[in-house]
């Protein structure tokens, strides 16, 4: 109970700070990658393995229920301050589009729960989409999302919450469609872009490629794509040139 209440006081803080100073985000995402759940509380942790829902029925469903109940607390404490932003659940489930019609539904099956069964309100689907994670998934599958909307009878908006394409050979097995240079990641997200604003037809209404990833082998995960070169100090041509596109 202490972190229910806990995460809404915080969250009214942050939010009246943004409020103060008129900055008020557009979308506020509660957690990252939120599939596995967030914030487990003592209650629950026998249940918990590598911090995820797995164990019994019985688990599962105590752990379902205090994650809605930390969900629930922090979009309290956002609309205590504003209704403007929208609120945003953030899941790594569209590494897994590779996996074609299934991964859709799984999709599916966890924003219905949230929103059916638990009536969280909530009004963005947030993925993560790598195409190294998603074993070389063309972008094409991107098309995978329009089933996904037209399930929730259009009532959220689809975003790609972080992506990113590798500056060097990641040394992994992975059907690369693009080139480990500048230029791939250029032309990676050149078609990433034209997919989410021509062919998906608003569906995917953004995305977000972190920006905080460099070129340091000893920080950089092989999915992830830095925009900065750091010997020379500069951006590179993914975010010099990309974004205008």
């Amino acid at each position: 109970k202490k972190l229910i209440s806990t995460i809404n006081e915080w969250s009214k803080e942050i939010m009246q700070k943004l409020a103060n100073v008129d900055a008020l985000p557009e979308i506020v995402s509660i957690g990252h990658e939120i599939e596995n759940g967030f914030l487990f509380n003592e209650p629950t942790q026998n249940c918990i393995k590598a911090g995820g829902f797995i164990g019994s029925l019985t688990c599962r469903q105590k752990n379902m229920f205090y994650f809605v109940s930390l969900l629930k607390s922090a979009i309290s404490g956002i609309r205590s301050v504003s209704h403007k932003p929208r609120i945003m659940l953030h899941t790594s489930l569209a590494n897994q589009l590779f996996l074609g019609r299934s991964a859709a539904n799984s999709i599916i099956q966890f924003y219905s729960e949230l929103n059916e069964q638990w009536k969280l309100p909530f009004d963005v689907i947030g993925l993560t989409f790598y195409p190294i994670r998603a074993q070389g998934c063309q972008l094409s599958k991107l098309q995978l999302l329009k089933y996904i909307y037209e399930y929730f009878d259009r009532r959220f908006s689809i975003v790609i919450v972080e992506t990113g394409y590798p500056l060097i050979d990641p040394n992994v097995d992975f059907n690369a469609s693009y080139e480990y240079s500048q230029e791939g990641q250029y032309l990676f997200l050149k078609d990433l872009i034209h997919t989410c604003r021509d062919k998906l037809e608003g569906i995917c209404t953004g995305f977000f490629w972190n920006p905080a990833y460099v070129l340091d082998r000893r920080l950089l995960r092989p999915w992830q794509g830095p925009l900065f070169d750091l010997t020379k100090k500069t951006p590179l041509k993914a975010l010099t040139e990309g974004f205008s596109l």
